[in-house]
């Protein structure tokens, strides 16, 4: 781990999000809080904390480490009774849609969300969407919000050759003609639907087409059980594919597969654009959002339209020609430096309007 900056900075991030894989939200974390470290001091429990010990931690040990410090939380999570605090929505799944989530984390999370909005001095919410939730479910007014939209690594772009041999290579692809979906097994990412909808369209595509699947399976203790039957002809199931390998295996792909009940974000379809890959995404939520539209959208309940889309991406060279050329115009619009500087802009006017205040 690096050095810890000056513990005297102003500015304290909860960092609990390092116990976790690197997935959506820890992304976003550890993007913006690498870019801000000279103005952040980082502070997480000495050993790491999961589940309800790192809960307990949030609410009773980390606001006796502030210090009066101004505090934020970059994963939704923090201590919920907190004035000085400042804290991040990527979505309100659990408290909108509990049945994807497991008991206890949506009855725990039913008392933290509405909490956090209500006693937070600002939040950031990661789209448009996410504050529309955040304004219409908990009755925060709009001014309360600001919206900082997640960011793409430079590394995802189209890929050398050397990197798809690569790929193939640690992956063990069983061919380069595969369609792609990424994310975790929980039920929102509705691969169960998608499965139906690849295995309905078989006769329609061509015999060395593959679905890729890659993404680690859900926790028992944070996600609901996926009812569909999760598998299927022609798809291999990768797992968790490490961040180094994500650009090529975007690349490589004719085209990203993501028909998701529901995205606060959907950092997926801006990799996959920034890569030149096309995408099938779901007409709801975020996603129209955050594509600029640049996408072939289908209902995410409606298993024959997922079927036509993904046969008229394989078959179509113009209609993915087209997509991906205007997804590599759309994606350089989100990166992490902006998303970083916007982020230290409103930390830092909301400490100083505190300490005016003070004097």
């Amino acid at each position: 781990m690096n050095a810890r900056p000056d513990s005297s900075l102003a500015l304290a991030v909860n960092a609990r999000y390092r116990a976790h894989a690197i997935t959506g939200q820890q992304r976003y974390a550890h993007e913006i809080v690498s870019r801000l470290q000279p103005y952040l001091c980082p502070i997480e429990p000495e050993q790491p904390l999961a589940g309800l010990r790192g809960h307990a931690w949030e609410q009773l040990v980390l606001p006796r480490k502030l210090h009066g410090r101004l505090l934020w939380s970059p994963c939704q999570s923090g201590p919920m009774f907190l004035r000085n605090h400042v804290v991040t929505f990527h979505d309100l799944f659990p408290v909108d849609n509990p049945e994807w989530f497991s008991r206890k984390m949506a009855l725990w999370y039913s008392a933290l969300l509405p909490r956090l909005a209500k006693n937070s001095r600002i939040l950031i919410a990661v789209s448009e969407f996410t504050k529309q939730r955040i304004v219409e479910r908990f009755r925060i007014p709009p001014e309360k919000i600001a919206v900082i939209y997640n960011g793409v690594g430079h590394e995802f772009q189209p890929q050398p050759p050397t990197a798809l041999d690569r790929l193939r290579q640690a992956v063990s692809l069983p061919t380069n003609k595969y369609l792609l979906t990424v994310g975790s097994l929980e039920p929102r990412k509705n691969l169960a639907r998608l499965l139906t909808a690849w295995n309905d369209i078989q006769g329609d595509l061509p015999p060395d087409y593959w679905l890729v699947v890659a993404g680690m399976k859900g926790k028992a203790s944070v996600f609901a059980r996926d009812g569909g039957r999760l598998t299927g002809h022609r798809v291999c199931f990768a797992g968790y594919v490490e961040q180094d390998l994500l650009p090529a295996l975007y690349a490589g792909a004719r085209a990203l597969l993501h028909p998701a009940i529901a995205e606060g974000f959907g950092l997926p379809l801006l990799e996959a654009m920034a890569c030149g890959t096309p995408s099938l995404a779901a007409k709801t939520s975020s996603m129209p959002e955050v594509t600029g539209g640049i996408a072939l959208f289908v209902d995410p309940l409606n298993t024959q339209e997922m079927a036509r889309g993904i046969r008229d991406l394989v078959s179509s060279d113009a209609l993915r020609d087209d997509l991906s050329r205007r997804g590599l115009q759309w994606a350089p619009r989100f990166n992490w430096e902006t998303a970083a500087a916007q982020t230290l802009d409103l930390l830092q006017n909301v400490a100083l309007s505190r300490s005016s205040r003070q004097r």
